[in-house]
């Protein structure tokens, strides 16, 4: 019997990553665009009502950027972004406004209180194409149901509960288990719980959602760590994650915290069997999955768009793309000026305060003592592994922080201008940093004996 060629595992994770990641984008696109043509017409009157009372109870303001607090959260722009996308439509246009919403103007807080008061003037028909927008959908579900402030605190007890019920999870199988693996796990959920800005962002009609996709997914791989099976149910989950992190993405972080996520956590969540090799290729394949599902799902969105509304839709996205890049420059813009590597580090280090709250200093000095913890903590698995695996689960982990890096250097001009809320995804340095430094401490023998 003629033996397999050594190149055939690769070959076949290849494939299944590519299939598996297609696959569950078409799957997904066919039911969100089902769900977008089915959420129109819901009740308008009612949903504009509830952001009418809004507006009277200050729980809306047409001051697009004013003071974030606890309660009203610190993205406004995008809260009446999505409102006014959900509220705009034209009976005419409902096989357009299926694909992509309407815009609101320039200033979204005031375009969107004179939609719903009838006072708003005629403007061009502007639909915008560059994101997938499932906020809008779920906003356009809820609205004529919720007023605005409980549909905040929906979203941000829904986050509350699922990391509540992570920790819980992780800390019942650490006990279990005494796998300092859950430990790591216990480590990232009480992370993002402080680390993430919860309190300024876990209401926001848009980050919500997507924040909960990302503690979804930990809390997934939690659940399915160390058991004894394949690894094809990280490639696929994290083809579902990648699915529902594109439907949900605006550019606020979720594609790189989550590739990095699904990186690392694979890594740590496959079989307790494997072999060094074999935690190589779940990381990979995942991560592949993940990529595909994800491009694919945008790939999908711009062919809808082309079909309906013409090749100039593809101008424009590639335009845009080129501006956040840094590749071309955009009049337009307000920060199209300086785009280098000084002022990077100085909108990174200003932005902080995103992953607690206004209090820089706490941020900064956790980020730093979790690199200097994260470097000793992978020191010492180094030399203290008790096996190759182990030390290539943790040796993954720690590389998985370089999607976080590359992100910033590549979309550097759309770290710059937005540098306050995407420096939340720091809270994987922060994460990891602790988990290798509890890996450490578990690997190393104790330097005295206890008293």
């Amino acid at each position: 019997m003629r033996a397999e060629p050594p190149d055939r595992p690769v070959a076949r994770l290849l494939l299944t990553a590519a299939w598996v990641g297609v696959s569950v984008a078409a799957v997904f696109m066919a039911a969100f665009l089902l769900a977008s043509r089915l959420s129109l017409g819901r009740d308008l009157p009612a949903a504009a009502e509830n952001v009418r009372k809004a507006y009277a109870a200050g729980d809306l303001a047409e001051n697009t950027y004013p003071d974030g607090n606890a309660i009203r959260g610190n993205h406004q722009h995008n809260d009446c972004l999505i409102l006014g996308m959900a509220l705009d439509q034209p009976a005419s246009l409902e096989r357009r406004l299926t694909i992509s919403p309407l815009l609101p103007g320039e200033q979204p807080c005031r375009a969107l209180h004179d939609l719903v008061d009838g006072t708003l003037l005629e403007a061009p028909v502007v639909y915008y194409h560059r994101y997938i927008h499932g906020q809008t959908i779920l906003a356009r579900y809820l609205l004529p149901l919720l007023g605005v402030q409980q549909i905040r605190m929906l979203y941000k007890n829904m986050l509350s509960a699922l990391l509540v019920a992570g920790l819980a999870l992780s800390l019942f199988r650490f006990v279990q288990t005494r796998g300092v693996t859950f430990l790591g796990f216990g480590i990232a959920f009480a992370g993002f719980a402080r680390f993430y800005g919860i309190e300024l962002y876990g209401q926001s009609l848009g980050h919500g959602p997507s924040d909960s996709v990302i503690v979804i997914y930990l809390l997934f791989l939690c659940l399915v760590a160390g058991r004894h099976r394949g690894d094809f149910h990280l490639v696929l989950a994290a083809a579902v994650f990648g699915a529902f992190t594109m439907g949900f993405e605006l550019l606020t972080g979720g594609l790189p915290l989550g590739l990095a996520m699904v990186i690392g956590g694979s890594a740590m969540a496959c079989r307790v069997d494997a072999a060094a090799r074999d935690v190589r290729f779940a990381a990979f394949g995942a991560a592949l999955s993940f990529v595909i599902a994800a491009a694919c799902c945008m790939v999908l969105k711009l062919l809808a768009c082309v079909a309906v509304f013409g090749s100039g839709v593809l101008v424009d996205y590639a335009q845009k793309l080129a501006f956040r890049l840094a590749i071309v420059s955009d009049a337009s813009d307000e920060v199209s000026g300086d785009n280098g590597a000084t002022q990077l580090v100085h909108s990174l280090a200003g932005g902080l305060d995103s992953l607690t709250a206004y209090t820089r200093v706490l941020a900064s000095g956790t980020l730093a003592l979790a690199v200097v913890c994260g470097a000793w903590g992978f020191r010492a698995v180094w030399h203290h592994a008790p096996s190759p695996a182990w030390r290539t689960r943790h040796a993954v982990l720690a590389a998985s922080n370089a999607v976080v890096l590359l992100w910033f250097a590549a979309f550097r001009q759309h770290t710059i201008e937005h540098a306050w809320f995407m420096d939340r995804i720091l809270v994987w340095p922060i994460v990891t940093g602790f988990w290798l430094f509890a890996a450490g401490v578990a690997a190393t023998p104790p330097l005295r004996s206890a008293p």
